[in-house]
């Protein structure tokens, strides 16, 4: 079957740098939380030396009373997800999937078939609580704090062992994946252009 990019995912993988970890994402909405939307093709983001500069984060977790929505469930505990932008890179969007084996319920729909949020303070799901830069951008070097509601994985991983490639990665060393959208680089703005006219040229 052949597959063909949107222009929008044409711009995103031609602004990206060349060692970014540019993956394919099918989003759904499970009408649980809030609603989730997404690009079809987006960044992931992980811990070094699996991931490449440009898609590196640090990343640490803790237990939690706080919940990000309101269908937490007494009993489970909670985590606190605390990432740092070691890319040099800007993001405007950040969303949460889960392995095969992880399990949390503050979830808004699925990433290629595996259950997701967007990390965000907006909405009934809010699991972010804390940016280093309270302005909605992963910005370089900012540190960004997130809960996952109820979560628990049958591996024994932590929450931060975002240590694979692949959404989802097989879940063979990893609890879960860190899904991004990054701020376009110089030359998307031409490229769109570039992009449009060529639709243009079709149609006519």
């Amino acid at each position: 079957m052949k597959t063909t990019l949107t222009p929008i995912a044409l711009i995103t993988l031609a602004a990206a740098p060349a060692l970014a970890s540019p993956v394919g994402t099918m989003f759904a909405d499970l009408a649980h939380c809030d609603p989730l939307a997404g690009p079809n093709v987006a960044d992931e983001l992980g811990l070094s030396p699996v991931f490449p500069t440009a898609c590196t984060i640090d990343a640490s977790s803790t237990l939690t009373n706080l919940s990000a929505c309101p269908t937490d469930v007494p009993g489970i505990a909670n985590v606190e997800v605390r990432i740092t932008n070691l890319t040099g890179r800007t993001f405007t969007d950040l969303w949460y999937v889960g392995e095969q084996k992880t399990g949390f319920t503050n979830f808004d729909g699925t990433v290629n078939g595996f259950e997701a949020f967007r990390i965000d303070a907006i909405g009934v799901n809010r699991p972010l609580i804390f940016e280093t830069t309270p302005n909605g951008l992963f910005e370089p070097g900012e540190t960004w704090s997130f809960i996952i509601d109820d979560w628990t994985n049958s591996s024994g991983f932590l929450p931060e062992h975002f240590l694979s490639l692949g959404v989802p990665s097989g879940g063979a060393i990893s609890s879960g994946s860190i899904v991004a959208l990054a701020v376009p680089g110089p030359g998307a703005a031409s490229l769109l252009a570039a992009t449009g006219l060529l639709a243009m040229r079709r149609r006519r």
